[in-house]
Formats: C-alpha cells, structure tokens, sequence
C-alpha cells in the first residue's frame, strides 16, 4: 500500500497549474496521486494532462490515477469518489486552488506514523484576493481545547491541513447531498472517529479565499437549504453515537445562525424557517440575547427596529 493516497480535485483552470504542481513536487516518496475531473467547464483537464506528460513528472506517472466524471457532480462528490479509488494507508484531501509546502505530505506522514496518529494536522497561511496572507494564531489551549472537545471549536473542520488514517474513512459515514461546506460535514465525522490526534505548529498549506468559490453564499435561500441539511445530518449522527444530549446546546446554536440568515428573507418566507425549532432557539442561553431580541423582531414583522432591539441589547 502506498503511505499516502492524495486525491485532488480538477476543476478550476485558473489555479489547478499551480496547485497540481505543488503536489507533485511533494518530498515525500510512495505517494499514490488521485486526480478526480469533475468535468470543469474550462481547459483544467486539459492542463493537468499536460502537466502529467511534463518529462520531470515521468518517474511519478505509475501513481498517478485520473478519474472523469460524466457530468458535474460537485466537491462532496469528488471527495467520495477520490477516497473510494484509493489505497494508501493514509488519506489527503487538498483543494483545487491552494498551493502545498513542499515538505507538507513528508511531514504529515512522518508525525502520524511517529505516534501512530488518527489524524494529523498543520498551521497555515491564508491568502485573499489581494495577495494579504496572515496565519491564523493556533495557541496550545486553542489547539487543546480543539482536539478535546471539536464540535465547540470555534475553527472549521478542513480536509486540506489534515491526514487521515484510512480505518478513519472506513467508519459509517454519513455523506452530504450537496457540495456547500461539505468539509464541514465529512470532517467532523472522520474528527469523531479519530481517537488519538497531533498537531504541527508549522505553515505548510496556503489557503487561498476564492471569492468564486462561495458564489453559493449569495443565494440566500440555497444556503439556508443546505446549512440545514449540514445540521439534520449531524444531529443524525450524533444520534447514532450516542453524543447528540452532549452537543444539544451546539446544534441549537447553528440553528440560531440559520435563523439569522433568514433575516434576510422576506416576512413571510422567514416565518417557514424552522418553525418547530424557534421555541428551543429563543430559550438558549448558548445563543447570545441580542440575536434572539433580533429573531423576535423579525418573527413580528417589526424589521424597521431590530438594530434597535441589537444595540440596546448590547447594552443589556
């Protein structure tokens, strides 16, 4: 078995070159490469192929797996379908626009089979379109706090700072119908079932914030769709575990924030979001009392004061 199977999606050809390349180019020796098409509307698999011919990647081409799509399946999809053609004893999901150190694989692996790991993950730069990078602070109460307890991380679960162990992805999973924030969804599964967990305090992944790539942000009512499919899903598998009396306060939470989305909407759309769930949302101490005075207001149609009702509850 190879050590490592990376599977990257292909879609995108303004940044694949650069992303493609960043991985192969990995210190990192038996690394099996998945390369999942999902049929990009522009010449990004074009470029990958050409890339793949390159005469410096000749060495590395009885690793590398190419998988076409028929149609546009979307991101939840390539993931799935990456892992289930892969065979590595450790599973690495970047992004199709990002860019790897280097030494990021290499060191992944070398920390996980170290501690015999379930999962290993690293620091990282974030770029905007502008070129800004920063790294986020990661404190070792942050960090700690983090692996002890993950559902109250106020960070986002990602694949692309993290290797997996491969009898993590063989657990039930349960995976999403759409592709919005499907990260959130998988990884918190395969963060559950990770029982052991290390941290690099080192930057070896380049996060780029796309703004193309949360064009779905801007349909307010898909994304209250889709955020709510991400809540039934988890609460169902926390249901499963067992977990779900320990994490109630949070779902009620991500509840509130779908709930806050749907200002947004028209008086009477907002009335069909979450209607059996208000009572629970409005109760929750979790939730802070300026955005429940906010949801009162609106649940009243009195959308001319609800930053009234904001500032005076900052105050209260």
């Amino acid at each position: 078995m190879p050590k490592v199977s990376a599977i990257l999606p292909v879609y995108g050809e303004k940044y694949i070159e650069q992303s493609l390349r960043s991985l192969l180019d990995q210190t990192l020796d038996d690394i099996e490469f998945i390369l999942v098409d999902d049929r990009s509307p522009d010449s990004a698999y074009d470029i990958a192929l050409e890339i793949i011919g390159e005469e410096q990647y000749a060495h590395l081409r009885d690793n590398i797996k190419i998988i076409r799509h028929d149609v546009n399946k979307g991101a939840h999809i390539v993931r799935r379908t990456g892992w289930e053609a892969s065979t590595g004893d450790y599973i690495y999901q970047p992004d199709s626009d990002d860019l790897m150190d280097r030494d990021i694989l290499r060191k992944l692996w070398e920390k996980a089979v170290e501690g015999d790991y379930d999962m290993v993950e690293c620091s990282f730069w974030i770029t905007d379109a502008e070129g800004n990078r920063r790294r986020p602070e990661c404190p070792e109460q942050y960090i700690r706090n983090a692996y002890e307890d993950w559902i109250v991380w106020p960070g986002t679960p990602t694949y692309w700072n993290k290797l997996f162990k491969r009898s993590v992805y063989e657990n039930e999973i349960i995976w999403p119908k759409h592709h919005y924030k499907e990260d959130y969804i998988i990884v918190s599964q395969l963060l559950t079932y990770s029982r052991t967990r290390a941290f690099i305090d080192e930057p070896l992944y380049s996060y780029f914030l796309n703004p193309a790539g949360n064009a779905i942000s801007e349909d307010i009512r898909r994304r209250i769709e889709y955020s709510k499919e991400q809540v039934d899903i988890l609460e169902e598998f926390m249901r499963g575990k067992g977990l779900y009396d320990r994490y109630r306060t949070r779902f009620t939470v991500m509840k509130s924030d779908i709930l806050q989305d749907a200002w947004a909407l028209p008086w009477r759309e907002f009335l069909k979001v979450l209607p059996e769930e208000r009572a629970g949302i409005l109760t929750c101490s979790g939730v802070p009392l300026k955005t429940r005075l906010g949801h009162i207001s609106k649940l009243l149609g009195i959308h001319g004061i609800s930053k009234l009702f904001c500032i005076i509850a900052f105050f209260v």
